[in-house]
């Protein structure tokens, strides 16, 4: 995968191409502390997965794909790469969380393509729509007047501000009142004129922005559900009113993942089970989400995970994640242990050696849990049980084929692979033919030099006559 990215670009390189258009939307994205936001790329599912993926922040990387995911670790548990459109989900917004994100994507035989867009990331936010609220915030979407948002959730525990459209004006409203109303009665949450009058339930559980009429409410409980309604007079000014109803959320708790067999092996099936107090359910595999596809399916709601016919690679870790529109808890993360093999065995030694000198051959495997070994010398049986087979010092006649055998008995199979080993002697050498052939070899050189030398003086000395 690797050589074929890398002739990929060294293409696009040669043949001068460019990128091709912004795939990611202008911006800013805008999205309240505490939310979740997705970038959203234009690109289509393509037949054949990317090549490379990479999502910035600025300058620091958050997440690399090159066959595997490579997350950056303050992003561990708080992002979703969709790995058919490149889109990025990220979880649990912060301030620091505002500025610059690009992405670059690779495809197979198309032109590279890349995008910027901005987040901004503000304490609260509103819009039209209903929308989710995690627990340290919740954000309101109102009617009445157009002064609230319409609606919001919030969960037990947190805290919710209802933000008026108004803007303050130049002289204080002459009166503000806040009430709430469930299915037994409408009560008073704060009047506010000449003094403030706070209803006993909210004494010590409020924060009244006068300015702009805003209304703060923490430490909620499930009997804050219901309808809340603001009545304004200001000075010279017809009278507003508005209503924003609230529904309170237990926060998701309690979410485990179980697995069916913590032992299992290559090619069998394995099933994971999300538990938690309520909620809709995300399956992560690393920072990835997990959809169904031949080999995976998703049953109960979304609570189990079935993989068929699981990989070494399936390893994970598998985390779930559960929503209910308040807040979002994600599990512990969970390992698969397969077991598989051996393959790819191979017996590393050399093909010749010299009487004497010290031998190794090693067996190498691909297997988990580790193998037993076994060693034939010529189809013989030998006592090494290693992965090593170690003779000192060899001698002549241990040159022959060597067998190794690889048996995992936790998946029943075994692979056996041999090499032939040649021991070269040269103790029998005859010495003595081998003097004697040197002695006639180095007397004809000498012969043949000295007749070189004689006609050279006599060719001379004819001259000199």
């Amino acid at each position: 995968m690797e050589i074929a990215v890398i002739h990929f670009i060294i293409l696009v390189a040669i043949s001068g191409l460019t990128k091709a258009a912004d795939v990611l939307p202008d911006g800013p994205l805008n999205a309240a502390v505490g939310e979740t936001v997705m970038f959203t790329t234009t690109l289509t599912p393509p037949e054949t997965p990317f090549l490379l993926m990479f999502w910035k922040f600025g300058a620091n990387n958050i997440i690399t794909f090159n066959t595997i995911n490579v997350t950056a670790p303050e992003y561990e548990g708080r992002i979703t790469l969709f790995m058919s459109t490149g889109s990025l989900e990220l979880r649990n917004l912060t301030r620091d969380d505002s500025g610059e994100y690009s992405v670059s994507i690779f495809r197979a035989g198309a032109l590279p393509v890349d995008g910027t867009t901005r987040l901004d990331v503000h304490a609260l936010r509103y819009s039209g729509n209903l929308s989710r609220v995690y627990p340290a915030f919740a954000q309101c979407l109102c009617y009445g007047e157009g002064l609230l948002p319409d609606s919001l959730i919030a969960a037990v525990g947190g805290k919710v501000t209802f933000t008026t459209t108004v803007t303050p004006p130049a002289t204080p409203f002459l009166s503000v009142s806040w009430s709430f109303t469930d299915i037994h009665s409408t009560s008073n949450i704060i009047t506010s004129s000449d003094e403030e009058i706070t209803g006993p339930p909210y004494t010590d559980r409020i924060t009244f922005f006068r300015s702009s009429g805003s209304l703060e409410l923490w430490n909620l409980t499930d009997s804050d559900s219901g309808e809340y309604s603001i009545f304004i007079i200001a000075n010279g000014a017809a009278m507003q009113n508005g209503k924003c109803r609230l529904v309170i959320q237990a926060p998701v708790s309690n979410a485990v993942v179980t697995i069916s067999s913590t032992d299992m092996v290559e090619f069998s099936s394995v099933s994971l089970s999300c538990s938690a107090s309520s909620g809709s359910f995300l399956w992560l595999n690393s920072s990835s989400e997990v959809k169904e596809s031949e080999s995976v399916q998703l049953t109960d709601g979304g609570g189990t995970l079935t993989i068929i016919n699981v990989t070494r690679y399936d390893r994970g870790p598998f985390r779930c994640s559960v929503s209910n529109g308040a807040t979002i808890e994600t599990s512990q993360p969970v390992n698969l242990f397969i077991q598989f093999g051996p393959d790819n065995t191979a017996i590393k030694a050399p093909k010749t050696v010299r009487v004497g000198d010290f031998t190794m051959l090693y067996c190498s495997t691909m297997s988990v849990p580790a193998p037993t070994f076994s060693w034939l010398y010529d189809g013989k049986p030998t006592s090494m049980q290693e992965s090593v087979y170690i003779i000192p010092s060899i001698r002549s006649f241990d040159g022959g084929t060597y067998t190794c055998t690889a048996v995992n008995a936790a998946t029943g199979l075994n692979q056996t692979v041999s090499h032939k080993l040649t021991v070269a002697d040269f103790s029998n050498c005859d010495c003595s033919v081998a003097a004697g052939r040197a002695t006639i070899i180095t007397f004809g050189c000498l012969l043949i030099i000295a007749i070189a030398c004689g006609t050279i003086v006599y060719c001379k000395t004819r001259r000199n006559r």
